[in-house]
């Protein structure tokens, strides 16, 4: 009995299908294939080159923020402790990296004072232009954006992201939600460059979803009466204002945040090969982390989206 159970069982396939047909009654293709997922996002990425100077902007902040924030930031922290603490001379600077040893030779000479001197008026820079201290890097989400005490102490720029990790409240309904998504404005900097990075990435947002509505809008009005009289055109007026902003969410998941990721994985190597370039083993397995990662989650991918 228990084997004739188990084998009409419908497969998980059929499961999919089944799930599929009381989705919708009325439509059935809800299940979209990998090509077709790629097709649509090739259309949404086309309209990319219609705002080319502000995404370049962005990826801009973006490489400036990350750069500073990975190879520099750290570094006065290191000067502190070992040469105004401990009082150790800088010498050749070889604790430093090859780009930085020009400016901490600088301090060659100088007493306790006159360094803890030049390194707080680098602070005062940092959080005058990028708005972060040294500490900036702690209190990070899985994103990258900053959360708790860290983004409070460094008056981190105010932020909407897909993950919520913004500070406008929104309520559960689709309406003030899509409000939010349409004006989309992240920045991991403040101070002067944090908030003309915010005012990019607002107007950005605006201007495409202004752009896919009225676009999609106009072609809607001119299709003939009869069509929009046979047709759910209240279902296509709806898609048109709370699904444009759907290009949105994807810039900023796969132009801006996989450039983020990418870039920061590239300098996070960097810096590997600088201090571990004697132990290859660690780099490797710096490289291989990503790849074994995606293989790992790929294969239940489809799963855990039809049963989230």
């Amino acid at each position: 009995m228990a084997e004739a159970a188990r084998a009409s069982r419908p497969s998980l396939r059929e499961h999919e299908k089944q799930l599929d047909r009381a989705a919708s009654v009325l439509d059935l293709g809800t299940d979209i294939g990998f090509r077709e997922v790629l097709r649509i996002f090739a259309r949404v990425i086309s309209t990319f080159r219609l705002f080319k100077a502000r995404i370049a902007t962005k990826l801009g902040f973006i490489t400036v923020e990350l750069a500073f924030r990975l190879l520099v930031a750290p570094w006065p922290g290191k000067v502190v402790v070992d040469h105004v603490i401990l009082g150790m001379p800088i010498g050749d600077a070889s604790g430093f990296p090859a780009f930085l040893a020009p400016a901490v030779l600088l301090l060659d000479g100088m007493g306790p004072v006159e360094m803890m001197l030049w390194v707080f008026l680098l602070g005062v820079f940092m959080v005058t232009v990028f708005g972060f201290t040294t500490s900036r890097g702690a209190g990070r989400s899985p994103s990258g954006a900053p959360t708790g005490a860290s983004a409070g102490s460094s008056g981190g720029a105010t932020a909407l992201t897909p993950q919520g990790l913004g500070t406008l409240a929104q309520g559960h309904d689709i309406a003030t939600q899509t409000e939010n998504q349409a004006n989309l404005g992240s920045g991991l900097m403040a101070g002067i460059l944090g908030f003309i990075d915010f005012r990019v990435h607002l107007r950005l947002s605006q201007s495409m979803n202004h752009f896919l509505r009225t676009r999609v809008a106009g072609k809607l009005r001119s299709l003939p009466m009869t069509t929009l009289d046979d047709l759910r055109i209240g279902d296509s007026v709806y898609r048109v204002l709370y699904d444009s902003t759907s290009a949105n969410m994807l810039l900023h998941g796969i132009a801006l945040g996989l450039y983020s990721g990418l870039l920061g994985v590239v300098i996070t190597l960097y810096i590997m090969f600088t201090y571990f370039g004697a132990a290859t083993e660690v780099i490797v397995l710096g490289m291989l982390a990503f790849p074994i990662v995606f293989l790992f989650v790929l294969p239940f991918a489809r799963m855990a989206r039809r049963r989230g």
